[in-house]
């Protein structure tokens, strides 16, 4: 099974030595004897199977799993629960466990139900509670509705929570109160990540059914000093009005009115980059409108850009994750689009996959002021914004992945892209898929060029081999010739998709190109 699995589950039994008084390395053996003769263990390895197979989306055999764990120990966890490593059950009985996400190192002990505050068969994320690392759930404990539970939190016996609650705390009673407030250890790292500013650049159109709860969302980050800048591209909706009562209300939130009207989503977000650079913006985060955010989403980012940054003074840095894939009611639909649309982070060669397909989702993104500089201006032969700062990242610098889903895209009929998942995608959208593709194909090679050219003037640091596989990869498309030998060339570059059925499109769009794209 995945790597990732069984990294977790080295987790999951290390966190159960730390409680046992040890501290050890785990291993393969120490997994197989602990399911054997650790009756807390097995549990906990029940729903990490159950996870596992709904996120691949086996959902059958995830509810096997989850079933067995119901029957057995008598823990109703859903298999659409997203639970950090290093999770421990002391005693398994009589646990309901519905939450929308629970972070890592979470200790649960019997009888504590989490979940919503009424009957929801749906398993609306908005619904059920979010809660943080390090949190300890005493015996019966209740946690109902969407609240938010912060990191390094007790709940006590028997209490019941029915409101958010800050970090490090002691709560109980019915309702629970706070008790007591758990000293903060504030490093010096954490000073630092605070004092850095982030420009949160959003582009809005005919958004007003869902911006104010994206918003909201953002307004509740951990890290709070970032500012919103909005660009609305000319919306016929409510969705300017329910920005400028945000902006009235919120001195972080600000709206750019350059009076250029429509121009587009690329050429929205263009605008708004080249502002955040005219700002000298230290950090830049993007943003959708119908999106939702975890509210540790930026806090995360900013950690794994600071980590990537001391290593690499002054280089491109784009930090993305995995996205939770909902309806528009927020009703859970996937628990990772990477895999529901079958895609995976690159680390060896990004650039093998990104000239000629994106697996960076924008909604996700935080980039470095180096690498803001080398984007600005977006090439207007660009595709998508996000495509074009992956592929200036993985050429110059660095793109790092953080393999947790920190936001929740909407699936929803006015998604202009939307994931899509080809087991389940109908002919009809199959066609529109083919068609919208032919289009954009030709444009991807002018965007490689464009890349390509944009590394020459402004005379960037590349690696010779990276500028020579770029120079490659367009000198294909700059001859003629038999498509037979195009297509043997750029497989020996080793040019490919991440899964079986967009490789054989491109394939097949490959095979019928008779002349040059570009």
């Amino acid at each position: 099974m995945g790597s990732s699995l069984y990294k977790i589950l080295l987790s999951d039994v290390e966190r159960h030595f730390y409680y046992d008084g040890e501290s050890r390395k785990a291993n393969f053996w120490i997994i197989l004897k602990s399911l054997f003769f650790n009756i807390r263990f097995l549990p906990v390895v029940l729903f990490r199977l159950s996870a596992y197979f709904e996120k691949n989306n086996f959902h059958f055999i995830a509810k096997i799993f989850s079933f067995w764990n119901f029957f057995v120990f008598g823990t109703e966890i859903s298999s659409k629960c997203s639970v950090g490593p290093g999770l421990c059950f002391p005693h398994t009985l009589g646990s309901v466990i519905g939450a929308a996400r629970i972070g890592k190192n979470a200790l649960i002990y019997h009888g504590v139900t989490i979940g919503a505050n009424y009957m929801d068969l749906g398993y609306r994320l908005d619904k059920r509670p979010l809660i943080g690392d390090n949190v300890t759930l005493g015996a019966g404990a209740k946690i109902l509705g969407g609240v938010t539970i912060g990191n390094n939190v007790i709940v006590g016996a028997n209490a019941v929570v029915v409101d958010s609650l800050p970090d490090n705390v002691v709560v109980g009673g019915i309702p629970a109160k706070i008790i007591r407030r758990l000293e903060s250890e504030t490093t010096l790292d954490e000073s630092k990540e605070s004092a850095c500013e982030i420009f949160i650049l959003m582009g809005t159109y005919n958004g007003a059914q869902f911006i104010e709860k994206q918003i909201a969302s953002i307004q509740a980050q951990d890290h709070d000093n970032w500012r919103l800048i909005v660009r609305d591209d000319g919306s016929t909706d409510d969705t300017l009005q329910i920005v400028e009562t945000i902006v009235c209300e919120d001195q972080r939130v600000h709206l750019l009115s350059d009076g250029k009207g429509h121009v587009g989503a690329v050429a929205n977000f263009g605008l708004l980059l080249a502002y955040a650079k005219e700002k000298s913006a230290q950090y830049v985060a993007l943003a959708d409108q119908d999106d939702f955010w975890e509210k540790w989403k930026l806090k995360r980012q900013l950690r794994k850009m600071l980590e990537t940054e001391s290593g690499s003074e002054n280089k491109p840095v784009l930090v993305y994750s995995d996205l939770v894939v909902v309806d528009e009611n927020l009703r859970f639909i996937s628990p990772s689009m990477m895999t529901y649309q079958f895609m995976r982070h690159e680390t060896i060669n990004p650039l093998e996959v990104l000239l000629v397909q994106n697996y960076v989702t924008g909604c996700t993104v935080l980039i470095n002021n180096t690498l803001l500089d080398l984007a600005v201006p977006i090439p207007p032969s660009t595709l998508m914004h996000d495509w074009w700062l992956a592929m200036l990242a993985g050429a110059c610098g660095n793109i790092c992945y953080i393999d947790e889903s920190l936001v929740y895209y909407r699936q929803h009929a006015e998604n202009k892209v939307g994931a899509l998942n080809p087991r389940i995608i109908s002919w009809r959208k199959m066609w529109r898929f083919w068609e919208e593709g032919n289009k954009r194909f030709p444009q991807s090679i002018v965007q490689a060029q464009d890349l390509y050219e944009r590394i020459d003037q402004r005379n960037l640091f590349i690696s010779p081999e990276a500028r020579q596989f770029i120079k490659n990869y367009l000198d294909i498309w700059s001859r003629q010739g038999l498509v037979l030998v195009r297509m043997a060339k750029l497989l020996r570059l080793g040019i490919r998709r991440q899964n079986f059925f967009t490789q054989t499109i491109f394939a097949i769009r490959c095979l019928l190109v008779r002349s040059s794209p570009k």
